[in-house]
């Protein structure tokens, strides 16, 4: 985040989903953001699909290295949530959302993600056409990347076809 600030001064706006409290004694806020260069947001909003916006959860179940060590911890603590802005150019408005989407070990779906899924699906159909941009963590072709895309169109080009998890 204090990179991107660097190249953002201005305009932008930052979500926390969980405080990692591992990387410092009083905790650091870990979440998704939407910025933009030269045009100011004309509204903002935050969605929670999983667990609440607010109040910001210590994230419980990883180790001190950042581990994962207990799943269900992690999924009782951490939030996802979906952030839109609206933007104006040329007298056009344009709305854009971001999300990082519930992680599964493997990337194996099961029911924790296909119900968050269903609930990012009934945020996004609230907040009518958007552009979509973050990490979905929906391999092309699976069972989630055919749940989103049932409702949303995928117009990222065929030749990404991951987002490389080491595992």
């Amino acid at each position: 985040l204090p990179d991107l600030k660097k190249i953002f001064p201005a305009v932008q706006y930052f979500a926390p989903m969980c405080r990692h409290m591992y990387l410092a004694p009083d905790g650091v806020s870990v979440g998704i953001g939407i910025f933009s260069r030269t045009l100011s947001f004309r509204s903002l909003s935050t969605n929670a699909y999983v667990n609440n916006a607010l109040p910001v959860l210590n994230l419980e179940g990883v180790n001190e290295g950042g581990q994962h060590v207990d799943l269900q911890k992690i999924r009782e603590t951490e939030s996802r949530l979906l952030v839109v802005g609206e933007i104006e150019k040329n007298r056009v408005l344009f709305k854009i959302g971001t999300t990082h989407g519930i992680w599964v070990k493997g990337g194996v779906p099961d029911d924790h993600q296909r119900q968050g899924t269903q609930r990012l699906l009934s945020c996004i159909e609230k907040e009518g056409d958007l552009v979509l941009a973050g990490d979905l963590n929906a391999a092309r072709g699976g069972e989630i990347y055919s749940i989103l895309t049932k409702q949303l169109k995928d117009r990222v080009p065929v030749k990404f076809d991951n987002t490389i998890d080491p595992e």
